[in-house]
């Protein structure tokens, strides 16, 4: 037997992708009968679950009216379960070249900001990530070398000292995780060039510290925006 937050998730998600891949049409009054006959939930599941799509933007209810789904300019396209609901949908490809071009603007930003800014400690979470994606890809790991490209990502986002840039670093890091459902390859003869320009990210963040920051965070905002243009490229789009 299931349990109420395990049936909760599963209308959850099930009504998300609905919605995301259109099987859930923008201004379609959604049946609830039907779905809790379909998913075997009751009344009060889906109406929690509701009470989550609503939250994101994806659904209105009306009175007399009944719960409708509204158009994409609604959702709030930033949250993580979207983003993970179009990564598995019909538009995956649309939104991974939109959060490209949004990394493009942030990453770097944010490496700038950075530099001279990292203790000890982030420094050194950023060493680990690169060893731990140079194996991963010698072992052709996909998940673990993901997962330390999330991390380097993200202690760089967090670590910038900017709160509004750092909050980004929850949609780069859904974007990245994304890329965990993509068909394409993870690890491309494209990786050792990008293993290359992680480490030298790492060490224009380490210089930083030395005296010369300006120069530091000028070469480590140039560092990101070429890994981000690699991954544009690794993935299949433009720089």
């Amino acid at each position: 037997m299931q349990r109420r937050g395990d049936l909760h998730t599963r209308v959850v998600n099930k009504l998300g992708a609905a919605i995301v891949d259109g099987d859930l049409a923008e201004g379609e009054i959604i049946d609830l009968d039907k779905i809790e006959e379909e998913l075997g939930v009751s009344r009060s599941v889906t109406r929690e679950a509701l009470r989550v799509l609503s939250s994101l933007g994806m659904i209105v209810a009306r009175h007399k009216v009944g719960t409708r789904v509204l158009p994409r300019a609604e959702w709030n396209l930033l949250d993580a379960q979207v983003i993970a609901w179009r990564s598995e949908g019909k538009d995956s490809d649309l939104q991974l070249h939109d959060l490209l071009q949004l990394r493009s603007g942030i990453e770097p930003l944010a490496a700038r900001l950075a530099a001279g800014r990292l203790d000890a400690a982030a420094l050194q979470t950023l060493r680990e990530s690169c060893d731990e994606m140079e194996a991963a890809a010698r072992t052709v790991d996909r998940r673990t070398f993901l997962r330390a490209d999330e991390v380097f990502h993200s202690t760089i986002l967090i670590g910038c000292g900017n709160e509004l840039v750092a909050r980004f670093g929850q949609v780069v890091v859904a974007a990245l995780e994304a890329r965990q459902h993509e068909s394409r390859r993870a690890i491309t003869e494209l990786t050792p060039p990008s293993l290359e320009l992680h480490r030298k990210l790492l060490l224009a963040l380490e210089r930083a510290g030395s005296g010369k920051a300006g120069q530091a965070a000028a070469q480590a905002d140039r560092i990101a925006r070429e890994l981000v243009d690699l991954a544009s490229v690794e993935l299949g789009f433009e720089a």
